[in-house]
Order: structure tokens, then C-alpha cells, then sequence
């Protein structure tokens, strides 16, 4: 599993980076990204009951910025990201995966 970041410039593509870790089956979710610059996370939900019974999920930083994505059924793999480069680093992130106020999922990276 992998997230990668091309920047297009005037000369073509400039900047690439990737991230890569490999799939771990057994965890609920898996997480891979950034938190410097613009943070952004890849988020593969592996635990099927997550997929069918969330309905969104969200990553939330420690001054309560948070982003959202809605689930759709049967798609396992999503970018959050945040728009811009927050003024103070971001250090970890928690991960949840919600259906409506309920908490099926949550982890602190």
C-alpha cells in the first residue's frame, strides 16, 4: 500500500514522493502519509464490518482540526488530506471510523 505526491510544474513533474509500507491483513486499517508539510494520510480499511457498517471516517489532529470522507460500499482505500500547511506541525493523528455519533474504530498514529 502506498501514497505518492507529484508536483506539475512548467518542466513536467518536479517533485515526487512516495511512501510505501506493505499490507498488514490483521490490523482493522491501515495508515500510511505525511504529517509535515500539507499532512495527509492514505487509509486502507482492511476489516470489512468497517466498510459495510461506517459512514464516514476522519482524522483528527491534537487542536481539533479535523477532515472527513464518507465510506462508500465497498471501497477499501482513501486520501484525507488537509488544504494547507498548518501554521503549527502537526505530531500525531487519530484515525476514526464513525456511523452517525457511534465510534467503530479509532486509533491515535
Amino acid at each position: 500500500m502506498g501514497t505518492y505526491i507529484l508536483t506539475k510544474g512548467r518542466q513536467g513533474i518536479e517533485e515526487y514522493k512516495g511512501v510505501e509500507v506493505p499490507v498488514d491483513r490483521s490490523l482493522p486499517i491501515q495508515v500510511t502519509g505525511a504529517l509535515s508539510g500539507v499532512p495527509y494520510l492514505g487509509i486502507y480499511i482492511i476489516n470489512n464490518k468497517l466498510i459495510k457498517e461506517g459512514k464516514y471516517i476522519e482524522m483528527e489532529f491534537e487542536d481539533g482540526t479535523k477532515v472527513r470522507k464518507k465510506i462508500s460500499l465497498n471501497q477499501k482505500g482513501y486520501i484525507l488530506s488537509e488544504k494547507t500547511t498548518p501554521k503549527v506541525p502537526r505530531e500525531s493523528v487519530q484515525v476514526s471510523i464513525m456511523k452517525d455519533s457511534k465510534v467503530l474504530y479509532t486509533n491515535e498514529y
